[in-house]
């Protein structure tokens, strides 16, 4: 009979293609997935492929997660520590499992999520200013950056609106009005801060794209103004490079624990 967990892990995504496998068989993926690997040691475990785990945010080639929430459907029930322990054992060191649960079929994955909270660290100056081991975790830009601007920019963002543009397009995405809670560049110590944004949803690779507009703020290219334009829908789409993925974490999933049967 088949058997249904809800798991926490967290991930370095600096050697992954994103959380989404890029093969029906994860055994025969080109370029390996977040999901593809985890899936994988679950195939050694219950030995056949009747394994799936899926991922409550689908992060992309090169983001870090310090809080995933992941359901895993297996063909056999085991008991949820002998699942993590083997998973601990047999996953890269850059994917850790903190917890897995049991939970009943019907838990819907989908409606999990209350808020997303994700963070994209950042400098500025010269990458050999930087420790070393802090480079594949955060992005630098060269130029001087007026953080104070791009804090005004950054509030701006709080409140529902259509996001449209300060998005990619994505196919089957019916509406691109979101939510978001929270949006704020905090000081990390001298040269290093923190775009931290929560919100009930977001867009491809939006996160990426507001902090390239904030860039441009941070810049003096942009005043607050122009970056709050970007929110009316009716202005034609800019095209802008997103920023590299390398500063992206996704920080914090809120879960909906009323509706649920059970929370990690």
């Amino acid at each position: 009979m088949r058997a249904f967990y809800l798991g926490k892990i967290s991930y370095r995504g600096d050697a992954y293609f994103g959380w989404q496998a890029q093969h029906k068989d994860t055994e025969l993926e080109r370029f390996p997935s977040v999901q593809g690997v985890i899936q994988n040691v679950l195939y050694r475990l219950f030995r056949q492929k009747n394994c799936y785990c899926t991922g409550v945010s689908r992060t992309d080639k090169g983001v870090h997660a310090r809080c995933q929430i992941v359901k895993i459907a297996v063909p056999a029930f085991k008991e949820p520590e002998s699942i993590k322990a083997f998973l601990k054992s047999n996953l890269p060191d850059d994917i850790q499992v903190h917890e897995i649960k049991s939970i009943p079929e019907e838990f819907d994955l989908t409606k999990i999520a209350k808020s997303k909270t994700y963070h994209y660290y950042f400098s500025y100056g010269s990458w050999s200013e930087r420790p070393q081991s802090s480079i594949s975790t955060m992005h630098i830009f060269e130029e001087q950056l007026n953080i104070q601007e791009m804090q005004k920019a950054a509030q701006l963002l709080i409140g529902e609106h259509d996001f449209k543009n300060l998005a990619l397009p994505s196919y089957g995405t019916l509406s691109s009005t979101r939510k978001v809670l929270s949006s704020e560049i905090e000081k990390i110590d001298e040269k290093i801060f923190c775009f931290k944004i929560s919100g009930n949803g977001f867009l491809k690779q939006m996160i990426r794209q507001v902090m390239a507009y904030l860039i441009l703020v941070g810049k003096d290219q942009w005043s607050p103004e122009d970056f709050k334009l970007l929110l009316n829908p009716d202005r034609p789409k800019q095209e802008i490079k997103s920023v590299a993925p390398n500063g992206l974490h996704l920080w914090e999933i809120e879960i909906n624990c009323e509706k649920l049967p059970a929370c990690p």
